[in-house]
């Protein structure tokens, strides 16, 4: 099967890429230099599918910078809203399923939002806080009414031992981290999700298309579904940074050295410096994963998530 990924250089895109090259798939990824998704149209993009002839496409572009999406409402419009929309038409002409991803952001106000115990479905009632789910509901809302074909995957705070983009949960390397965390680490309820477990469960959906995995009788039914690490309550940022914390000591102890601390840690000081929060942040935006989770596709709980990450830093 090929497989087009849009965004292959992106934090999840560059796991994903390398994981589907790794079951077998052949994994496509457009030319930067001839392909813009801030200055596309469909008739480019129905050129390009023409002469690459993907079997499914996976979309992880995306403006994702929450207080960036604040100051440049236009771009994020774009990415997150109208080249969704042009996707979702050049799929549905050629008949290609398209898996979307989005963002528990798409939550925000509503009395759910408040209660801190409260986990997301995907029946809630959406009322995003600020512009980047304002845009990111509506590439959802393109995609699920142009494209039948399609899967809308909503995730919710990535996190990954990366050289491709540092994350969150890199802030705890430093020294004295917890003195450098923003407030909203401390304030606001979400689900962490570990960027390769996220990966494994797209591929697990491409996998009930391939008609040579005898494990999959009939490919995963359409619609919108949330992919992120299973939880029975919401978590806070700071709770996961320290359990990671926690779980790194111990690995230390006995490893003696972190595999390329001085490296890591190095990366990790470009997160000290705290950014100006310019959008409002939902005080719950926890995601339910049961729906996902009862049709065969499992990619592990928040504590397993941590423990990998730790893994992958100490092994």
């Amino acid at each position: 099967m090929r497989v087009l990924v849009l965004g292959h250089n992106g934090l999840l895109g560059s796991e994903l890429f390398e994981q589907l090259e790794q079951s077998g798939y052949t994994a496509l990824h457009p030319n930067r230099q001839l392909f813009n998704a801030e200055d596309c149209s469909v008739e480019k993009l129905n050129h390009y599918f023409t002469y690459t002839t993907p079997d499914i496409v996976v979309n992880c572009i995306a403006m994702t910078d929450v207080d960036g999406c604040e100051q440049q409402e236009d771009k994020a419009a774009v990415l997150n809203g109208i080249f969704p929309y042009q996707l979702a038409k050049v799929t549905e002409y050629h008949n290609v399923p398209l898996i979307h991803l989005s963002t528990d952001y798409v939550f925000g106000t509503s009395p759910s939002s408040i209660r801190q115990t409260h986990l997301f479905t995907e029946n809630d009632f959406v009322d995003p806080l600020n512009v980047y789910g304002e845009t990111k509901l509506a590439g959802e809302e393109n995609v699920r009414d142009t494209a039948f074909k399609h899967y809308i995957l909503r995730t919710s705070w990535l996190f990954a031992n990366s050289p491709i983009r540092k994350t969150w949960m890199q802030l705890c390397l430093e020294k004295d981290w917890e003195e450098k965390v923003p407030e909203t680490y401390k304030t606001t309820f979400g689900t962490p999700t570990y960027v390769p477990n996220l990966a494994h469960g797209i591929v697990q959906i491409i996998n009930s298309h391939n008609k040579f995995r005898s494990d999959w009788q009939q490919p995963l039914t359409y619609g919108t579904y949330h992919m992120a690490n299973y939880t029975e309550k919401p978590w806070t940022k700071m709770q996961a940074l320290r359990a990671a914390s926690e779980a790194l000591k111990d690995a230390s102890w006995c490893k003696h050295t972190y595999k390329n601390k001085t490296s890591l840690v190095a990366a990790a000081r470009g997160l000290q410096t705290q950014p100006q929060i310019l959008a409002k942040r939902p005080i719950n935006s926890a995601l339910s994963t049961e729906k996902i989770i009862s049709h065969g596709i499992v990619i592990g709980s928040t504590e397993s998530a941590i423990t990998r990450f730790v893994g992958s830093i100490t092994k």
